[in-house]
């Protein structure tokens, strides 16, 4: 996932003849969905791009050259702020939405955008099953807090309503084997485990960051209960090391205190720049796959990574990474210190991010578009 403010993507010429339809849950923020949604769009030379919500001013620059068609228009005053404020209404908005005639409907989903309803084959590329239903725990958090009991009362009709809808796609795609584990816990079906890609430009400018020390850990993450930055917070500071935290609110920067350098969301020139100053990226989020640590890894950089989720796909121990078996802040901060001594073959850590390039994930996404054509 990247904070950055904007992606410049490597569009590679669409070469595709089929008519394919692509559908995200919303485009209100620049999370790690949304740059593999933008990636999709861009090289599978999608014909329609639908959602819940778009604000172009909050995520990615290049979905304005998308044709971008957002059917939540009715409750946008909140939809656009957080659409999870909206999670008991959502699968209306997206049962409503009129969706072309398509060879195949792509849906990027986290929990909403496969309840399109089509007659199309239709292919679901799952960043994870719906949190808000399988892990409330980690979901109500923070804003949405006071959901919580209407989602009590609504949960079953919710789950039947997620249950049907995964029944009419044709193939579930999974972003990481942690989620294929939960697709098949959740749902009994198999998922195809494709990786999402490293879009950053590893060549591109970089612009310093004022404040920033010598040394210093890096974490990228959008404020949210489950990514653990208080945990990184308290272990950096026991390492006595700086710890800098991209994520927030665009233009929230904030002194350093107590060790803490908050910067809120950066320019991508500087996203580049932190990720190859760091000493390592600090991941502690149960991550549904975690695109941070490949992105560092494509810039040389190794991560101290909690051992589980998405991140056993992509850290390789002692090679690009160190794991912590736990969230408690004594671990992180001996991961930290291991990350710190340890003399890291940076060339090796780049290697490793070469398993995760945008042109081997089209070409998997692209045999299951054909699959799917296939098979309706």
């Amino acid at each position: 996932m990247s904070i950055a403010r904007d992606l410049p993507h490597r569009k590679s010429e669409p070469t595709r003849t089929k008519s394919i339809g692509l559908v995200h849950d919303y485009l209100t923020q620049t999370g790690g969905a949304e740059r593999v949604a933008l990636s999709l769009a861009l090289n599978l030379g999608v014909d329609r791009f639908y959602t819940s919500f778009y604000r172009p001013e909050a995520t990615f620059g290049d979905f304005r050259s998308i044709e971008v068609t957002a059917y939540g228009r009715a409750l946008d005053i909140v939809g656009r702020r957080d659409p999870r404020l909206l999670f008991p209404v959502l699968p209306r908005v997206f049962e409503g939405i009129s969706i072309g005639d398509h060879d195949v409907v792509l849906c990027s989903s986290s929990g909403w955008s496969h309840g399109i309803v089509t007659t199309c084959p239709k292919v679901v590329y799952f960043h994870t099953p719906a949190r808000w239903l399988y892990e409330p725990e980690d979901y109500f958090k923070g804003p949405t807090r006071f959901a919580y009991p209407a989602y009590c009362g609504m949960r079953g009709v919710l789950e039947r309503w997620d249950r049907r809808a995964v029944a009419t796609a044709s193939i579930l795609v999974a972003n990481s084997s942690a989620v294929a584990r939960r697709i098949e816990r959740v749902y009994r079906r198999e998922a195809v485990v494709v990786h999402p890609p490293v879009t950053v430009d590893v060549q591109g400018e970089m612009t310093p960051v004022l404040g920033v020390n010598d040394s210093f850990m890096l974490v990228v993450a959008r404020p949210r209960g489950y990514k653990h930055v208080q945990v990184a917070a308290a272990a950096a500071k026991a390492a006595g090391v700086q710890l800098v935290v991209v994520g927030g609110s665009t233009g929230s920067r904030s002194a350093s205190l107590g060790g803490v350098l908050a910067l809120g969301r950066v320019d991508e020139s500087e996203l580049r720049w932190l990720y190859r100053q760091a000493r390592a990226l600090v991941a502690l989020a149960h991550e549904d796959f975690g695109l941070t640590p490949i992105e560092a890894h494509a810039f040389g950089t190794p991560v101290v990574a909690l051992r589980a989720g998405g991140y056993l796909d992509t850290v390789i121990e002692g090679v690009n990474g160190v794991f912590v078996d736990s969230l408690s802040s004594p671990d992180v901060s001996e991961g930290i210190r291991t990350a710190m001594v340890r003399r890291w073959d940076r060339a090796a850590i780049r290697r490793s991010a070469d398993r995760f390039t945008e042109s081997s994930f089209m070409a998997r996404i692209g045999q299951i578009i054909d699959e799917a054509s296939s098979i309706g």
